[in-house]
């Protein structure tokens, strides 16, 4: 082994110096972007629509409704037991490319219970909610990415308050079809039964979007199924396995993809 003399403790310090230097450069950078993230945090807002765009897309939403009213809804007599079952609040679990449909099937079949649902805090879910308003729905803003834990306190309100509560576990951006565990927490939080639902539409147009959106034609059909879960028969705790155990019964309801 090479003893140091002083030259080479000479050159070990100025290396130790250089390094020390590097490191404090990385380690200023990780906190300036560390700020930028909390500054671009702070910066972040629930974007809402003025009065005058509610009232801009009023005629819009009449015709949505009177587009609603035009579709027909098939059921069978196995699966409108279960919608009479659950006597109190529940949860409603659908995929996202079946949310233009499901306004009509909730006004049909559960009339009972007022409707809340969750929409993102971004600039699109701000027409999703002058749209859903307008519909007599309670919209709570937020995403599992921003307000999460504040969102799911007012659902938690929401479903006490004997609100229904719609929930599309693969939006709003996907991937189509895999579910996240959120709704599995909310249902264990609040003890309340899962609707697991979905309907095929015999005439529809298909959207080029990330989930191939589903806008059933006026006056075409909607055959719907639906699966109760009861809070006792839901899984212990949140995995992956058991999410993709629900998301695979989701599936199992529907022919059309």
């Amino acid at each position: 082994m090479e003893e140091f003399t002083g030259s080479n403790s000479i050159c070990l310090v100025k290396c130790r110096n250089e390094i020390n230097f590097a490191n404090f450069k990385k380690n200023r950078q990780f906190r300036k972007s560390i700020g930028n993230s909390f500054q671009n945090m702070a910066k972040r807002e629930v974007y809402r629509k003025s009065w005058w765009h509610h009232l801009a897309i009023f005629p819009v939403l009449m015709f949505l409704l009177l587009w609603n009213r035009t579709l027909r809804i098939e059921i069978s007599e196995e699966h409108r037991k279960r919608f009479q079952e659950v006597s109190h609040p529940c949860l409603f679990i659908f995929w996202h490319n079946r949310l233009f449909g499901m306004g009509a099937i909730n006004n049909r079949l559960r009339k009972k219970y007022p409707l809340a649902t969750l929409v993102s805090a971004s600039r699109d879910g701000a027409w999703f909610e002058a749209v859903l308003k307008q519909y007599g729905c309670r919209v709570i803003r937020g995403s599992s990415n921003y307000r999460g834990a504040q969102s799911l306190k007012e659902l938690i309100r929401a479903i006490r308050e004997g609100y229904d509560i719609a929930i599309t576990p693969d939006g709003s951006r996907g991937p189509v079809y895999e579910a996240k565990p959120g709704f599995m927490m909310l249902a264990k939080r609040c003890n309340c039964p899962v609707f697991l639902m979905s309907f095929d539409a015999l005439s529809c147009w298909r959207l080029k979007s990330w989930d191939r959106f589903i806008i059933p034609k006026p006056f075409s059909k909607l055959v719907v199924r639906a699966q109760i879960i009861l809070p006792d028969q839901l899984p212990e705790s949140e995995t992956k396995e058991s999410v993709s155990q629900i998301s695979a019964q989701l599936k199992d309801l529907q022919q059309q993809h």
